[in-house]
C-alpha cells in the first residue's frame, strides 16, 4: 500500500480501518512513514492509539522515530498523543532514553513530568541519575513523579539503587506532605533499611501515620517495633500496623529475639492483645483477620490456640493460622493433642499432622491423647495418628502400629508400617522380641518385614538380628500374600548389605504387583546392581520400569545411566525423555551439557522446559547461541521460560537475542516476560 493510500486510510471515520494502517506502516518503516506514525498515535481512538504504541518498537528507522517521540511529549494540545507517545517510548525501551535525556532540558514543566514516567518505566543507570537531579526541579509535580519513578531504580542495577536511596532520604522530612508520602513509599519499595530515628517521628505529622506504620517493619528495631505492637489500639493507623507488624513475623524465624520481643509486648498490653483476638475473629477482610492470626502467634498465649485452630476450619488452609502455631513453638503441641477429642475429623487430622510437624517431643498427656485417636471412624484421622506415633512413641505403641499394619484399609496399613520402621529403630530389643514372634508369610508379615527394614539401618549392636536372621525373614516375606509385606522385605534386603543381596531381590521383579516391581528396581540401584539394572533398561518395554531402572542405574553407575539415557533424548516418549534430562542433570562438565542440549530438541514442550531449567545456572556466552532457538519455539511456555532465563544473564549476547525476539513477540505471556528481562516497564508492586 502507498503511503498516499495509508494517509488516506488514517482519514477514514472507521477506526479499524485506520488501525489496519497503523499494522501497515509499522512494516513498511521509512523516513516518510514516520510522519503518519506519529499523526497515528495522536488518534482520536484508543485502539487506534494503543496498537500504534504496541507496534512502534518495530518502526525503522528507530532513531528517526525517537526524535519524533520526544518532540510529541512537548505538544500542546493533544493529550492523546503525548500518553501515546509516553508509551510508546517505554515500549521501545532503553534506546530511547538518550532521546528523552537529550530534550528534557527544552521541555516545559507538563512535558518534564511526561518525561520522567518515561524514565521510570525504562530502568537505566542514565535515566536514574536524571531522576535523582530531577529531585530539584523547580515544579512541585515534576519532583513529585521523580520520587516516585525513584523507587523502581533497584530494577536497573544494585548501584542505583543505593543512589537513589540516598537521594531519596535526603527528601524524607520534606515539608511538602505529597512528596513525603511518595518519598517513604519509594523508600519501601526499594526496601531501604529505615532508621526508627528519621522515620518515627514523621508519625507526628498530620495524615502521616498510616504511612510510617506500613514503612515501619523495615526499620527492623525494637523501637519501630514497639511503635507497631502499641498502634494496634490507634485511630487511625490499627490495620495498617497489624499488616505491617505480621509482615515482618512471617519474615522471621520462631525464635527470633524479634519475635520473642513482639511477644512479650503484646503480652504486657491486654488491651493490645485483646484487639487483636477480636480483629483474628470477626473481620471481615481476610487479609487483616490473618495479620492478627499471626500475631498472635508470636504471643505464645495457650489460651489463644482454640481461636487459631478454629480458623483452620474453612475452605482453604489459613496461612495466618498456620504461621502463627509455627511461631508458637514445639511447646503448642500438647495444646494441639487436647483439642483431638472435640475437633471434627478433618481437623483432627489437620492437628495431628501439625504435631509431627512443629512438635519436637511428646509428653504423657499429649501422647494419651494421640492414642486415643486411633479407634477413630476415620481412617485419615487413625493413618495421621500412626504417624505422630512413629515420631513420638514409647516401645508400648510398637504393638498397636504391629496390630495397624494388617488394617483392611490401605492407608491406615501404610502409614503403620512406615511409622512402626521409625519406632523399631529407636526400640530394638523391644522390636526384636516382636519380630521373633511374628510369621513372615502370615497376617503380620508387613509388621515384620518394616521391623526387618529398621534393624538394617540402625547397624551392630547387642540388640542386633544378625545379617542372617535378617535376611532369612525377608527372604520368606517375598512369598507374603500381602504386597506391602513383599515390598517392605525387598527395602529390607536392600539394607541388609548381604553379598547375595542383589540376587533375592531380583526375585522381586517378577512379582505380580507393580509397587513391589517398582520397589525391587529402586532397591537394585542401592545395592549398586548395574549389571541386572542394565538389561532392564533394555528390554522392558514398560515406561515407567525404564524410568525407574534409569534411576537406579545413576545412583549405581552413573556412567552407565548416562550411556543408555542418551538414546531418550531425541524421540523416547515424555516421561523417559525427562527421566533422561534427570540423568543428565546429575553430570557434570562436556556430558552433562551436551544431553541437555540433545534434550531441547524433544518434540515436547515439558521435556524442553526441564532441559532448559537445568541448563539455566550454566549457560556461558558460548551457549547463549546454541540455546537461543528456544525463544522461537513453537510453545509459548518454553519461549516465556527462555526470556525468564536469559533475563538473569549479564551477558551481551542474550540482551540483544532478547530485543530482536521482543520486536516480533505476539503472545501476551511471554511480552510480559520479554519486557521485565528488558526493564521496559515497572513490575506490579502491591497495593500499587
Amino acid at each position: 500500500m502507498s503511503l498516499e493510500a495509508l494517509s488516506q486510510a488514517l482519514a477514514s471515520e472507521e477506526p479499524e480501518e485506520r488501525r489496519r494502517a497503523v499494522a501497515a506502516l509499522a512494516l513498511r518503516g521509512g523516513e516518510e512513514a514516520i510522519e503518519l506514525f506519529v499523526r497515528a498515535l495522536g488518534d482520536g481512538d484508543w485502539r487506534v492509539r494503543k496498537e500504534a504504541s504496541a507496534l512502534s518498537v518495530r518502526v525503522t528507522p528507530r532513531a528517526s522515530l525517537l526524535v519524533r517521540l520526544a518532540q510529541s511529549l512537548d505538544d500542546k494540545t493533544n493529550i492523546g498523543l503525548r500518553n501515546a507517545a509516553v508509551e510508546a517510548l517505554v515500549n521501545i525501551g532503553p534506546d530511547a532514553v538518550s532521546s528523552v535525556l537529550g530534550a528534557l532540558d527544552a521541555l516545559d514543566a507538563d512535558a518534564r513530568k511526561l518525561a520522567v514516567e518515561v524514565l521510570a518505566g525504562v530502568p537505566d543507570p542514565r535515566g536514574v541519575a536524571r531522576l535523582i537531579e530531577a529531585l530539584a526541579d523547580p515544579d512541585a509535580n515534576v519532583v513529585l513523579a521523580a520520587a516516585e519513578a525513584l523507587g523502581r531504580a533497584g530494577l536497573a542495577t544494585e548501584r542505583t539503587r543505593e543512589d537513589a536511596t540516598a537521594a531519596l532520604l535526603s527528601h524524607l522530612e520534606s515539608e511538602d506532605l505529597a512528596l513525603a508520602h511518595a518519598v517513604l513509599d519509594a523508600l519501601v519499595r526499594l526496601d531501604a533499611n529505615l532508621p526508627s530515628s528519621r522515620l518515627l517521628p514523621l508519625a507526628e505529622r498530620p495524615l502521616m501515620k498510616r504511612a510510617t506504620l506500613s514503612a515501619a517493619a523495615k526499620a527492623k528495631d525494637e523501637a519501630a517495633l514497639a511503635f507497631l505492637v502499641n498502634a494496634v489500639v490507634e485511630t487511625p493507623g490499627a490495620r495498617e500496623a497489624i499488616l505491617a507488624l505480621a509482615g515482618w513475623l512471617r519474615e522471621l524465624t520462631p525464635d527470633s529475639a524479634f519475635v520473642v520481643a513482639a511477644g512479650a509486648m503484646i503480652r504486657r498490653a491486654p488491651a493490645v492483645h485483646e484487639a487483636l483476638r477480636k480483629t483474628a475473629s470477626e473481620s471481615s477482610e481476610a487479609e487483616l483477620a490473618e495479620g492478627a492470626l499471626v500475631a498472635l502467634g508470636a504471643a505464645r498465649d495457650p489460651t489463644d490456640v482454640p481461636g487459631i485452630v478454629h480458623a483452620l476450619e474453612g475452605e482453604g488452609p489459613s496461612s495466618g493460622a498456620l504461621r502463627a502455631l509455627e511461631l508458637f513453638g514445639p511447646e503448642v503441641a500438647l495444646s494441639l493433642a487436647t483439642l483431638l477429642d472435640v475437633a471434627a475429623p478433618a481437623l483432627r487430622v489437620t492437628l495431628l499432622e501439625l504435631i509431627v510437624a512443629l512438635a519436637t517431643e511428646l509428653d504423657a498427656r499429649a501422647l494419651r491423647a494421640v492414642r486415643e485417636t486411633l479407634s477413630d471412624a476415620s481412617a485419615e484421622v487413625v493413618a495421621a495418628a500412626a504417624n505422630v506415633l512413629g515420631s513420638f512413641g514409647d516401645e508400648r505403641d510398637l504393638g498397636r502400629l504391629v496390630a495397624l499394619t494388617a488394617h483392611g484399609d490401605g492407608r491406615i496399613a501404610e502409614a503403620a508400617s512406615s511409622s512402626l520402621t521409625s519406632l523399631a529403630a529407636r526400640h530394638r530389643a523391644t522390636a526384636r522380641a516382636l519380630l521373633a514372634a511374628l510369621d513372615p508369610t502370615a497376617e503380620h508379615a508387613a509388621a515384620g518385614a518394616a521391623i526387618v527394614a529398621a534393624m538394617t539401618r540402625v547397624g551392630s549392636g547387642s540388640e542386633q538380628p544378625p545379617v542372617a536372621e535378617l535376611m532369612a525373614f525377608g527372604e520368606r516375606a517375598l512369598r507374603s500374600a500381602d504386597p506391602r509385606a513383599r515390598r517392605l522385605a525387598v527395602e529390607a534386603l536392600a539394607e541388609s548389605g548381604a553379598e547375595e543381596a542383589p540376587e533375592r531381590i531380583a526375585v522381586a521383579l517378577a512379582d505380580e504387583e507393580q509397587e513391589v516391581r517398582l520397589a525391587a528396581v529402586r532397591a537394585l540401584g542401592r545395592v549398586g546392581a548395574e549389571s541386572i539394572l542394565r538389561g532392564i533398561v533394555v528390554a522392558s518395554t514398560d515406561e515407567e520400569t525404564v524410568s525407574s531402572a534409569l534411576r537406579a542405574l545413576a545412583s549405581a553407575s552413573l556412567p552407565a545411566a548416562l550411556e543408555l539415557a542418551e538414546a531418550h533424548l531425541g524421540t523416547a516418549p515424555p516421561a523417559l525423555a525427562s527421566t533422561a534430562v534427570e540423568i543428565f542433570a546429575l553430570a557434570t562438565g562436556e556430558a552433562r551439557t551436551r544431553g541437555l542440549l540433545l534434550a531441547l530438541g524433544h518434540r515436547d514442550r515439558d521435556v524442553v522446559t526441564l532441559a532448559l531449567s537445568e541448563l539455566a545456572g550454566s549457560l556461558t556466552p558460548e551457549l547463549v547461541a546454541k540455546v537461543a532457538p528456544c525463544l522461537a519455539h513453537p510453545a509459548w511456555e518454553v519461549r516465556r521460560l527462555a526470556s525468564e532465563i536469559f533475563a538473569e544473564l549479564r551477558i551481551d549476547a542474550a540482551r540483544a537475542l532478547l530485543r530482536d525476539r521482543f520486536e516480533v513477540e505476539r503472545e501476551p505471556e511471554v511480552r510480559a516476560a520479554l519486557a521485565e528481562a528488558l526493564s521496559l516497564r515497572p513490575p506490579r508492586f502491591e497495593g500499587a
